[in-house]
């Protein structure tokens, strides 16, 4: 099993994580610290999962910068 690494940062500070080359793939699990919201996303999934209140996905959806879907479970 491959363990993972967790870093505590702020939202904007990301983009260094990408760049790093010490690092290997991209972050994974993004969420800030009351939980709000959460965005997955793998560099082999074709996609990212965004999970949150309604409004939140209601801005994704609605957003016409992004292809996005809402699943339902």
């Amino acid at each position: 099993m491959n363990g993972g690494a967790v870093f505590r940062c702020e939202l904007r500070e990301l983009t260094w994580l990408y760049d790093d080359q010490n690092l290997s793939g991209s972050p994974n699990n993004i969420w800030p610290d009351d939980r709000s919201w959460l965005a997955y996303t793998d560099e082999d999934s074709w996609a990212t999962k965004v999970s949150g209140s309604g409004d939140l996905v209601a801005r994704i959806l609605d957003d016409d910068q992004l292809e996005a879907v809402a699943l339902r479970f």
